[in-house]
């Protein structure tokens, strides 16, 4: 009898870990759980995705490009919407809490923020740390730190007053999203970084003025220290965390410093990739040096990050030449091992299956898989009523921002500002 108590209790406890684990699945920050693009949720089914996904519902946030983020019951969403007053024409940055399950507002938080006609609205994402949010303006440079429950403002700063800071090219704003580490809030501005207090907004370090690139730090380990690697303007940068020290540095430069997505880091070995002619490589990290291994032209990326899983990238040559493709090489050698045509877009990997977002709005599911391109679903996001946009692309919608997947829930974001949450749940 106490061995069957036991072995009950001892189902209980699993069951309850079990479902902590498929709960556990909370999108905190740019490009999932670990900064990685991949996500492990149990609650999806890979073919709800086919023809059209059912939507659990919709709303605008505004012009922006930024993802979601999502804790418990909560999602974090930023948007910028015209405010017309006779010939005054202004911009406001809108910071929405919603409702995770039914899309319903829980607090806002506006401020006066300009906006580009290149590319309008905002282009990095919120960061959730404990009751904290953390986000940044793509124009003005505002940097926000808000009570995650109520909206509350709990410290600011402006970057550009406070550290003359260069956004990559005249036009358009900032785009890497903030990075927690420890105490410190890292973002990739100026020449090679500037960290703030996370707690009070206080400067711990700055590098000096220079135009920054679109991409966000990544936090890695390297004989038994964390570092930083921070894919900058001109140069990848390996650096102490705590001080911005550069302890080594590789060149690499590229049409209007779009070094956009970041890096991918196995052991002592790092992975960079960027469009305008330039493509990929993989460099050793040895003795504060950066050697390369291999470089070749198979992935060029303009805005998409690509995603590393069991020895191979997966990612989207994106050279906007129109003839894109979505590709898997082998990360110790740069050996194509498919090519699969595909428009331009987006990708992450859940439950190792890739879950992919072009620019039109199809969605594709396929196996994660060095074999060959093996497609599970194909769907597409019909819209009842578009949102309006404004620039060069006022004339058309584009899903160009990252999906993310959460319980079951895949949430898809336009630039105009439709964002969609997809019940994609077993």
């Amino acid at each position: 009898m106490k061995f069957m108590k036991s072995v009950g209790t001892t189902l209980v406890i699993c069951l309850i870990l079990l479902q902590g684990t498929a709960m556990a699945s909370d999108w905190t920050r740019w490009r999932g759980p670990n900064g990685n693009g991949i996500v492990y949720d149990a609650n999806w089914n890979p073919k709800a995705i086919a023809g059209s996904p059912r939507i659990a519902w919709e709303t605008k946030l505004g012009l922006g490009y930024s993802a979601v983020a999502v804790k418990g019951s909560r999602l974090y969403a930023i948007g910028n919407q015209e405010i017309i007053n006779g010939n005054d024409t202004s911009g406001t940055d809108i910071i929405y809490c919603l409702d995770s399950k039914d899309g319903h507002e829980l607090w806002r938080f506006t401020y006066p923020c300009r906006t580009d006609d290149v590319w309008p609205g905002p282009t990095a994402s919120p960061v959730i740390d404990g009751d904290r949010l953390y986000t940044i303006s793509d124009d003005t440079g505002d940097l926000y730190c808000l009570n995650a429950l109520n909206g509350h403002l709990l410290w600011h700063r402006n970057v550009v007053e406070d550290f003359g800071t260069i956004p990559p090219y005249d036009g358009v704003g900032y785009s890497g999203s903030p990075l927690i580490e420890g105490d410190l809030l890292l973002l990739n501005l100026n020449k090679s970084g500037i960290a703030f207090n996370k707690m009070n907004g206080n400067t711990v370090w700055a590098s000096e003025p220079a135009r920054c690139s679109f991409s966000t730090p990544v936090i890695f380990e390297l004989n038994g220290k964390r570092k930083m690697a921070n894919f900058a303007g001109k140069k990848l940068y390996i650096q102490e965390i705590a001080t911005g020290i550069i302890e080594s540095s590789y060149g690499w430069e590229t049409s209007c410093n779009e070094n956009t997505a970041d890096p991918i880091i196995d052991g002592d070995q790092i992975f960079i990739a960027s469009a305008y002619g330039k493509g990929c490589i993989l460099l050793n990290m040895k003795d504060n040096a950066l050697e390369k291994v291999w470089q070749n032209m198979e992935l060029r990326n303009q805005f998409t990050c690509n995603v590393y899983l069991d020895g191979y990238i997966y990612g989207i040559d994106d050279a906007r030449s129109r003839r894109n493709h979505l590709k898997c090489i082998e990360y110790k050698t740069g050996k194509l091992m498919w090519s699969q045509p595909m428009e331009f877009g987006s990708l992450i990997i859940a439950d190792k299956k890739l879950i992919v977002l072009d620019e039109k709005g199809s969605l594709f599911v396929a196996e994660a898989s060095p074999d060959s391109y093996k497609e599970i679903a194909k769907g597409k996001i019909l819209l009842k009523s578009p949102a309006k946009g404004k620039g060069r692309n006022s004339k058309h919608t584009y899903w160009w921002t990252n999906p993310v997947l959460v319980d079951g829930y895949l949430y898809v974001r336009s630039d105009k500002g439709d964002l969609l949450c997809l019940d994609v749940r077993k």
